[in-house]
């Protein structure tokens, strides 16, 4: 393709013949004058724009002449309403809406390849506005939430930002640094009006996987009757990757061994040039689309499923400018590796980003927000967003709940209910029996007062099998999950059966227990509150005893803050 172009560069503007000497003056055949050659790109890996085929290159001008810093008045302009157009953007620039090709939904306010403000080499505006987006390490009080990387409000979230995002985590191992730069990336959000969808995409996006037991994608519910795995596998990875940067399988296994990480290794490969150069840059990606092109692989299955699966990451991956392409890669492992997970750091943030929002005012930034970054308030918000997650571990309605209402409507909305599960309730080691003995109100001698009794204790035995958290709904459904919120009732069909028979009530409720296997000639187990006997797939088609030891909720009474006594006596 380049040298096609510089060909076509060279030919005689009368006669149209071909020189065949690059030194040559004028042409072999009229006599007419040739035009100047054409001098190799001096940019590895940059893009050619279109319009570069049809019109005489222009000289390359070195980066600072091509982009000028924008000055400060013009950070403080107002929106122009276009997504990646920056406040300095030229007036004239006008952004035609046009349809994203990744993704199912469409993409609104997605501005196409700008022809008109492209410079030399095809490079998009969106390097303009990244540049003058506000950096997301700054202080609480001194952050302005209004100039991100996109500025129109109420449109969709550019990919850019999560990107912009993950660069910033992955410099630090600060984790207040962590938490101050996730706090400033949704304040932005806020502050800019991102749709709700967008701002829970972004929330998946930011910590896309599951814990490193458990492995594999979070970007929905674990427990949805309809989440299926992505199973997006190495092999695919590998494919699009080349496709998408046109680098030779040696050259990326040798980026491998170098970088130690595919998305490093793929971002070095894309910006070394590669061997594939794009026409015409694709729309930019946004997070919405991200996230519902992800979830679409779940759904792509039969004959030639692994190439169409292939066939939608490249997209992606071609789709992507400056570090999208890394974060995209790691996101497809799934291993994002900057020390964040969902439930720990990118939903507190969330917490405390709504709550400056709430109070700041609709831009985020007013008088109150040095006393609000001081006080007791973003850390309530921060605790009441962690523990309506262990109630409801659900992102869509907790974040739905949290920027309707605030911290009032998490508490209101996650709560324990049947049909959901609940994140599991885990022991807590003791160094001692004294200890033991000192928590739950004992101490050595008599009782201090005559006549006082003895607090009681509940002991039980130590069970050596799976745990269960059993769902029974108001409709009868009966639903068996992990304690990795994985639903796993196909998996003992013998403790389900056992369950609808042994229920006296039709009220929904929710418990947990543990599935015990059960030899019966040579191995004696403890006797749990109910009792399911049958083969199960456990241990092969042996019996299983099932352990009850939490009630956790009965119709719309909540018994997992009772003691245990007090619950199991309901």
């Amino acid at each position: 393709e380049c040298q096609a172009e510089k060909e076509s560069a060279r030919a005689c503007p009368a006669c149209t013949l071909l020189a065949s000497r690059e030194d040559s003056l004028a042409c072999e055949l009229c006599g007419s004058p040739l035009p100047p050659p054409v001098k190799k790109r001096t940019r590895q890996g940059e893009r050619v724009d279109i319009k570069s085929f049809f019109v005489r290159p222009t000289q390359h001008k070195p980066e600072a002449a091509r982009f000028p810093a924008p000055s400060p008045a013009a950070q403080r302009l107002p929106p122009t309403g276009n997504v990646l157009l920056d406040c300095a953007a030229p007036a004239s620039v006008v952004a035609p809406t046009v349809t994203c090709a990744i993704g199912p939904s469409d993409c609104t306010n997605q501005p196409a390849a700008l022809e008109s403000a492209l410079p030399a080499g095809g490079v998009a505006p969106l390097e303009l506005a990244a540049e003058a987006a506000a950096p997301l390490t700054l202080a609480l009080p001194l952050y302005n939430p209004t100039l991100a990387c996109w500025r129109s409000q109420r449109s969709a979230l550019p990919y850019a930002h999560v990107a912009a995002t993950l660069d910033a985590l992955a410099e630090t191992r600060s984790r207040l640094d962590k938490e101050r730069i996730l706090t400033n990336a949704f304040r932005s959000a806020l502050a800019l009006r991102s749709p709700l969808p967008e701002v829970i995409a972004m929330a998946y996006l930011l910590a896309p996987a599951k814990d490193s037991q458990a492995g594999g994608h979070r970007l929905r519910p674990e427990f949805e009757e309809a989440a299926r795995p992505l199973t997006i596998t190495h092999s695919m990875i590998t494919a699009a990757v080349l496709e998408a940067t046109g680098a030779s399988r040696a050259a990326y296994r040798q980026a491998q061994t170098a970088y130690r990480d595919s998305g490093d290794a793929a971002f070095a490969l894309r910006d070394q040039g590669g061997r594939q150069r794009l026409l015409l840059l694709p729309p930019p990606l946004s997070v919405g689309h991200v996230h519902a092109a992800l979830l679409s692989l779940a759904d792509v299955s039969g004959a030639g499923a692994e190439k169409r699966k292939t066939g939608l990451l490249t997209r992606l991956l071609r789709a992507a400018r400056r570090t999208e392409l890394k974060w995209l890669v790691r996101t497809f492992v799934p291993h994002m590796a900057v020390g964040i997970s969902l439930e720990a750091s990118v939903l507190p943030a969330l917490a405390a980003a709504e709550a400056i929002h709430r109070a700041s005012g609709s831009e985020g930034r007013d008088g109150r927000l040095e006393c609000i970054a001081g006080s007791g308030e973003i850390k309530a918000a921060q605790e009441a967003v962690r523990a309506g997650y262990a109630r409801r571990p659900d992102t869509n309605a907790l974040v739905a709940a949290l920027l309707a209402t605030g911290v009032a409507g998490v508490v209101r909305e996650c709560t324990v209910r049947a049909g959901t599960p609940t994140q599991p309730m885990l022991a807590k080691p003791t160094t001692s029996v004294s200890e033991v003995l000192s928590k739950m109100g004992f101490v050595e001698g008599p009782p201090a007062t005559a006549g006082a009794e003895a607090p009681s204790i509940l002991a039980e035995h130590k069970y050596d099998g799976q745990r269960a958290q059993i769902h029974r709904t108001a409709a009868g459904t009966i639903r068996l999950f992990s304690r990795k919120n994985d639903d796993m009732t196909a998996k003992y069909p013998d403790v389900v059966a056992a369950l609808r028979v042994s229920s006296s009530s039709s009220s929904p409720f929710a418990v947990d227990a543990e599935i015990v296997p059960v030899v019966k000639r040579s191995v004696k187990t403890g006797g749990g509150e109910g009792g399911g006997e049958g083969g199960s797939d456990a241990d092969g088609g042996g019996d299983c005893r099932l352990g009850t030891f939490q009630s956790l909720c009965i119709a719309i009474a909540l018994l997992y803050k009772q003691p245990s006594m007090a619950a199991r006596n309901r």
